[in-house]
């Protein structure tokens, strides 16, 4: 969806907010209850648009020693109800591993060819 806002709760709920519908408001992707019990663990969040998807990326932990290693999902997301409500589908979750010890801190990049 072009011109739009996401963001993660401390909670784990994403949030969408567009200045086309009623203001500014927050409001929340509907359908990732399961993809929550992961996010409300993490901090560090990063998005993505990643072919027309949305990939969330985030580190879990506070222990320095699993600082090579970051979850990422992929949600598909619709718009519904004339684009009052957003809806994600969860297609993937999974954990990358960097081939360092540790890292400070990670950013997203979106690259088109």
């Amino acid at each position: 969806m072009e011109n739009v806002l996401y963001c993660c709760t401390d909670l784990g709920y994403l949030m969408w907010s567009t200045t086309e519908i009623e203001g500014k408001k927050w409001r929340e992707i509907k359908g990732l209850d399961k993809l929550r019990e992961h996010l409300k663990t993490g901090n560090e969040f990063e998005m993505v648009n990643y072919g027309a998807k949305l990939l969330v990326l985030w580190h879990p932990y506070s222990d320095l020693c699993m600082r090579n290693k970051i979850w990422y999902a992929k949600i598909c997301l619709e718009s519904r109800c004339n684009g009052r409500e957003v809806w994600g589908k969860v297609e993937c979750v999974d954990m990358l591993t960097f081939p360092v010890e540790t890292y400070e801190s990670f950013c997203c990049l979106t690259a088109s060819v």
